[in-house]
């Protein structure tokens, strides 16, 4: 969980300048959703999503996608939810994708071959006696331009830990039926 936020802040700070050219405002979690969207859209390499739910990811867009594009997900998984058992049966028929549970809720982002960053931090607001998400002034930074204008010279190293299907919550471990461990153990079937 923390090393993929990290991961995010990380590209962030190699930017050296932005112009309000290659910064967008995001006033909905809707909108961040069609922004991500966008972004698996145009993928060609590598895909890092992260979101709040595991429901809150869009399963029929990632299949659209050319299977040889690396999908890596970070997202609170709940096993005692039917919704998300049914969309992590859904991405283990995908060979291209892993996931990871992040505890924490407060991000919506995509990181698209290492060249776009979307970025949303999710913060509560009670309206009207209920507490609800919120995207305050979100910040969307497109590194495609700078990514042209300046040869890279520095490598991106590999996370092992985000490569491998890892669900982290004590929870979630005790969980032992058949088709749940094959949901936790998908990692040994694209080692092969």
């Amino acid at each position: 969980s923390d090393i993929t936020t990290r991961e995010f802040w990380d590209r962030s700070k190699r930017v050296s300048q932005f112009t309000m050219r290659d910064i967008w405002f995001i006033g909905s979690i809707e909108s961040a959703k069609a922004h991500i969207n966008e972004q698996i859209s145009k993928a060609k390499m590598r895909l890092l999503i992260i979101t709040p739910q595991l429901t809150d990811i869009d399963v029929n867009a990632l299949q659209k996608i050319p299977k040889f594009i690396n999908i890596r997900i970070a997202t609170n998984i709940d096993l005692d939810f039917p919704d998300h058992i049914a969309i992590l049966q859904e991405l283990d028929q995908m060979q291209n994708v892993t996931y990871r549970h992040r505890e924490m809720q407060n991000l919506w982002g995509v990181n698209k071959d290492y060249e776009e960053v979307v970025l949303c931090v999710v913060s509560k607001s009670e309206v009207g006696g209920k507490l609800e998400d919120k995207l305050p002034s979100l910040d969307i930074k497109s590194e495609a331009k700078f990514a042209e204008e300046t040869p890279s010279t520095e490598t991106q190293p590999e996370d092992k830990s985000t490569e491998k299907s890892l669900v982290s919550d004590e929870k979630l471990k005790k969980k032992s039926d058949k088709s749940k461990d094959k949901t936790l153990n998908k990692s040994s079937k694209t080692d092969n």
